[in-house]
């Protein structure tokens, strides 16, 4: 043995084979002289505990101080990064490799979907297959397994085999935005991209999609066939759907509560059972079903893909006696099954690495080879992120009326728009409307402390209170309307003053800044309302549009003076105008954090209601339920008096004042 270690300290070197050997002055002796093992090599002695040697002509001199002792977390830390980056090296799949043969769009979707994904252990092309037996799949892995990079092999597989008329994608991921570049470079086939979104808009999108299969039912049934492959070969045109659900967990257990989470589970069992001969397809990633998936939901899932994950996920995923990824050991490296995770049909195979900007240029590609053929999407892409990235002037009715104000065709108005925020789901910005009927008054409630912090949520109020404002503004003609703006923001508030940006439209604006004015204004508005009454009893209705605009109603002092038994004047001037004023073209905007301080008012006048997290006390008063308690930052309710049921939104991007400025320009310049 100490010829052999002999042997590899002299001629090791030179083959790439180096050793490091400690020795104990504190063992016995033996027979042997240990010059022999360090002649011609370094030698370091630690003389104390403070202090190395080094037998070195050049480091000699050198006095080196020991490291302190490395703990055992820093070891583990730095064992795991190297690691990690042995994993991660470049010795990927190039993706070419695999999709080199692709002609573009030239595959059919009669039978089913077809993706290159990467390379079998044995180099040849792995293909993944959606069709109406193996319809829905499943994608486990731990963190780091390459889990997101096989969702984009497979997505981009698609893109480009099939015709956008032949496929179309719903991607949704929870948790990260690595789906935005299907948006942002308009991938043709895309028609809902949602990231690091709320679980209502998975809720809405496969309610949506539940409601696409009862269509696509109605339409077999009159073309007399079972499935899309029979509805297909008769020559129709009906495009595939593959719904992909990335960290579906975040969907699962961030339900709002019990009854919602089963009735998730019931819509998502009712597409994977329906879906299958409807042509519609569910993928879903998860790093563990374990909690998130109930065994019915994964007994419709027989196609199982598994990444890097240990025992317990393996058998989760493929089966509860497949353990088939357990010997996985690098970025990418998959089992593929697609039957419930037989374990004597595994395949294995290695995705194709995909960076982000061979993503984007794919889809660019491909954008640009829509174009060419002139293909128009049958309905617009719902792009939704977390957060609002738009203000309320790219609201498509915003757009419009500033436009027509450019044009200088500016009319009358009898209804009003007001754009909330955008929808939680695929479909338009959610919107109130004013008209001359019963009830035709808003209010706008929340930003108290049950709001996620009382500064932020008056800031939101505020905000919703001058985007309202603004479309009004923009709405009406200059003409035929009139505003009268009570200002009772408290003084001490940031948010003081703010809504003075409004002197610069160029409408009638009458103003007040305390309760004495407002109360005053009131008795005016009143005044004008019993005038308007009379004339449209006589047959002649106001042409005059007015907007009775009250933010910070809490602070309105002289609301609360009195009992609902007798109430002041200036409550009675209020509750008269909000019964009587909508039939005679005089609209209430009123904004308040709360309706309990004080009991203000009621909400019986109000048919168009708006909320940010209000407490369970205003949400029972505004909606009769409780939805107005769990909305979270950035979001609003909106329900009409008549409706059963609310929508939530997200609110826009908050408006500068110099925004306002500039539409306040435009309008005046015509």
């Amino acid at each position: 043995a100490l010829m052999a270690l002999s042997d590899i300290l002299r001629n090791g070197p030179r083959t790439g084979t180096y050793v490091i050997a400690s020795v104990s002055d504190q063992l016995p002796e033996r027979d042997f002289d240990l010059s022999d093992f360090t002649s011609g090599n370094y030698k370091l002695s630690l003389l104390d505990p403070e202090t190395i040697a080094w037998n070195s002509e050049y480091l000699s001199e050198i006095n080196v101080a020991p490291d302190n002792n490395l703990s055992e977390q820093t070891i583990s830390r730095l064992l795991t990064q190297i690691t990690n980056t042995y994993q991660n090296k470049p010795t990927a799949i190039a993706y070419d490799r695999v999709t080199r043969d692709i002609s573009l769009w030239a595959e059919t979707t009669t039978k089913g979907l077809n993706s290159p994904v990467g390379l079998t252990f044995g180099g040849q092309v792995q293909e993944i297959q959606f069709n109406d037996d193996v319809a829905h799949g499943l994608i486990g892995g731990i963190t780091g397994s390459g889990k997101t990079v096989l969702i984009h092999d497979i997505v981009c597989g698609l893109a480009q085999y099939h015709h956008p008329e032949e496929l179309e994608l719903y991607l949704l991921d929870f948790q990260g935005t690595e789906f935005d570049v299907y948006a942002k470079k308009k991938l043709p086939h895309a028609r809902v991209v949602a990231v690091d979104c709320d679980p209502e808009v998975g809720f809405e999108i496969i309610r949506e999609l539940n409601q696409e299969m009862d269509r696509r039912n109605e339409l077999f049934n009159k073309a007399d066939v079972k499935n899309i492959q029979e509805y297909k070969e008769k020559g129709n045109k009906l495009p595939r759907i593959l719904l992909v659900i990335d960290e579906v967990q975040y969907i699962i257990q961030r339900a709002p509560n019990a009854r919602i989470e089963r009735m998730l589970e019931t819509d998502l069992i009712d597409l994977f059972r329906r879906g299958r001969s409807k042509g519609i397809h569910v993928l879903i990633g998860t790093q563990s079903p374990s909690g998130v998936l109930t065994s019915a939901m994964v007994q419709q899932l027989k196609m199982r893909i598994c990444m890097m994950a240990d025992p317990s996920v393996s058998n989760l995923v493929l089966g509860s006696t497949n353990d088939g990824a357990v010997g996985l050991q690098k970025k990418g490296e998959a089992v593929y099954n697609e039957n419930f995770g037989n374990q004597a049909l595994n395949k294995f195979f290695r995705a194709a690495f995909l960076p982000r900007e061979t993503v984007s240029k794919l889809v660019e590609k491909l954008h640009k080879k829509a174009d060419e053929a002139h293909f128009v999407p049958p309905k617009s892409v719902y792009y939704f992120t977390g957060a609002s990235t738009e203000t309320i002037l790219k609201n498509r009715i915003i757009k419009d009326k500033i436009h027509q104000h450019e044009l200088g065709d500016t009319h009358r108005t009898t209804s009003i728009i007001i754009p909330l925020g955008n929808a939680i789901g695929p479909k338009e910005d959610i919107s109130l409307q004013l008209r001359r009927e019963r009830y035709g008054n808003a209010i706008l409630l929340g930003g108290g402390g049950d709001s996620g912090g009382r500064t932020s949520g008056t800031k939101q109020l505020h905000h919703l209170f001058a985007n309202s404002l603004l479309a009004a503004c923009v709405q009406m003609s200059v003409q035929h309307s009139q505003f009268f703006l009570l200002d009772l923001t408290s003084p001490d508030s940031p948010y003081a003053d703010r809504l003075r940006v409004f002197r610069k439209m160029p409408h009638k604006f009458q103003f007040a800044y305390n309760s004495q004015v407002a109360s005053d204004i009131l008795k005016d508005v009143r005044e004008i309302l019993t005038e308007r009454k009379e004339q449209l009893s006589a047959g002649k209705p106001a042409e005059e549009t007015i907007i009775l605009a009250i933010f910070g109603a809490e602070n309105f002092n002289d609301l609360r003076s009195g009992d609902r038994y007798s109430p002041s004047e200036t409550r009675k001037h209020l509750e008269e105008i909000l019964k009587d004023g909508p039939l005679v073209g005089i609209h209430t905007l009123l904004a308040a954090q709360t309706l309990a301080k004080g009991d203000i008012l009621k909400a019986d006048e109000f048919g168009a209601r708006v909320a940010l997290q209000v407490s369970e006390n205003d949400s029972r008063i505004l909606f009769d339920s409780e939805d107005g308690m769990t909305l979270g930052e950035k979001r609003g309710i909106y329900r009409r008096r008549e409706w059963k049921k609310a929508e939530k939104f997200k609110f826009y991007i908050p408006l500068h004042e110099d925004d306002i400025c500039a539409v306040a320009q435009k309008l005046t310049d015509n």
